[in-house]
């Protein structure tokens, strides 16, 4: 087998991947259907598992297999998890490096448990920033508010971090992460 054929076929993977995980999705979307609260606690849970298998749309359309210009990624999965915040100011601000994949899955699941701990109340704005200096990333989330950013999340958004062997700081009103993309 050559290279071109098993570049084809980790793209194929890739594909069945985010499929199955979406077919998860929906499983559980179908079970839950008439039991709201059920659905309500499971929340969560379908938006880590939608966030995954967004990570690994961009492989099977990418030139290489390991890594993935981040930036159009990042817009996707911050978008569709702030849609329903109902924010008056947001700002997006992402430089767009290569990243490997697997720490592309771990950096859209720490933003998608920021994004979930905060407080809509009253929110004014959002600033969301991602910058490559060398090799080095900086994330940094922000909210203009009267609310600090929630906590629900901060032990498991420690965790990824460690996957990433990066570096988390928990401000009231913000949280920034600085890890190495290579």
């Amino acid at each position: 087998m050559n290279l071109d054929d098993k570049t084809d076929l980790l793209r194929l993977v890739h594909h069945r991947v985010k499929n199955n995980l979406l077919l998860i999705n929906s499983l559980i979307d179908i079970e839950t259907y008439s039991q709201p609260k059920v659905k309500e606690d499971l929340t969560d849970l379908t938006q880590s598992i939608h966030t995954i298998a967004r990570a690994h749309d961009p492989l099977y359309h990418s030139p290489d297999y390991k890594q993935v210009a981040i930036k159009p990624y990042l817009e996707k999965v911050i978008l569709s998890h702030v849609q329903t915040l109902g924010i008056k100011g947001m700002e997006i601000q992402l430089d767009d490096p290569l990243i490997f994949h697997e720490k592309a899955i771990l950096l859209s699941l720490i933003i998608q448990k920021i994004i979930s701990n905060i407080e809509t109340a009253d929110l004014d704005s959002l600033r969301i920033s991602l910058k490559a200096i060398d090799r080095n990333i900086v994330l940094e989330i922000a909210i203009s508010n009267q609310h600090p950013i929630g906590t629900h999340h901060n032990t498991l958004i420690a965790e990824l971090v460690k996957g990433l062997d990066g570096n988390v700081a928990f401000k009231p009103s913000e949280i920034s992460v600085a890890f190495d993309a290579g």
